[in-house]
């Protein structure tokens, strides 16, 4: 929600330009660079008229970019992403600044510092990885409508960034877990959401509600895993919850 942010990162990885159709009939460009500093890293999607700055290798793998007049939002996954927008811009220094190098930085976004933990020790905010059985999955429609291009969520088949468009679908399954010690609400969402279901999206969209919940239900209880993701406050329950990012099964001899 923060606008006219101004940040300076490094540049550490770089998306393939995807190309696509716009409601008008042209095409569209877009690309997303992820930079980071000693404090984080964050995605910036370019569109369009910006692709030329990777086209031209302006901005490349290595080097120190500045943002200005971005705008952040969060993501559906619960991170942050800066957004350039109509007003913002980006370009690079050559001053030397201290950041962190780029095998440095993939390294902290792989996940390299999440934390082992149990459940009753989870009493704040942050990364984490827990070894634990799926309790419950909470009934919902698990379906939302996304733009085809962007992969944002959409109302009322409209995209902020693309206007009139034809959604997908996608998954997000919330559900409940216990390690023994105590229990914690997690939500796991896209592919991800469907790997762990072992089924599509498109095809749970073709049945009712109360079938897909059945379809769920039956693929998650009692499966026990290893699951890691950022630990947050979600507001409208007022409890801890884990976005997940990723889940591994069970390693005996560990």
């Amino acid at each position: 929600g923060m606008r006219n942010i101004s940040i300076i990162g490094r540049v550490f990885k770089v998306t393939p330009t995807k190309e696509f159709t716009k409601s008008n009939g042209t095409t569209g460009r877009v690309a997303n660079i992820f930079i980071g500093d000693n404090t984080g890293s964050m995605r910036v999607p370019l569109w369009d008229e910006q692709i030329k700055l990777l086209d031209e290798n302006m901005i490349s793998i290595g080097d120190v970019a500045q943002i200005s007049n971005g705008f952040s939002r969060e993501t559906n996954f619960g991170g942050i992403e800066i957004s350039l927008g109509r007003f913002g811009s980006i370009s690079t220094l050559e001053r030397d600044i201290d950041l962190p190098t780029v095998e440095d930085l993939l390294k902290i976004s792989l996940g390299n510092s999440v934390e082992k933990a149990k459940i009753i020790d989870i009493v704040s905010g942050g990364d984490f990885e827990v070894r634990c059985a799926i309790l419950q999955v909470f009934k919902g429609s698990f379906l939302f409508e996304t733009c085809p291009v962007c992969g944002w969520k959409v109302e009322s088949s409209r995209c902020g960034e693309h206007g009139d468009v034809t959604p997908s679908h996608a998954l997000a399954v919330p559900f409940v877990v216990d390690d023994g010690t105590g229990d914690l609400r997690c939500v796991a969402f896209r592919d991800l959401a469907e790997r762990l279901c072992g089924v599509s999206a498109d095809k749970l969209s073709t049945v009712d509600t109360e079938e897909r919940y059945k379809i769920i239900s039956e693929n998650l209880l009692g499966k026990e895993l290893v699951f890691s993701g950022r630990v947050k406050m979600n507001k409208i329950f007022d409890m801890l919850e884990m976005m997940v990012n990723d889940f591994k099964p069970i390693n005996p001899l560990e």
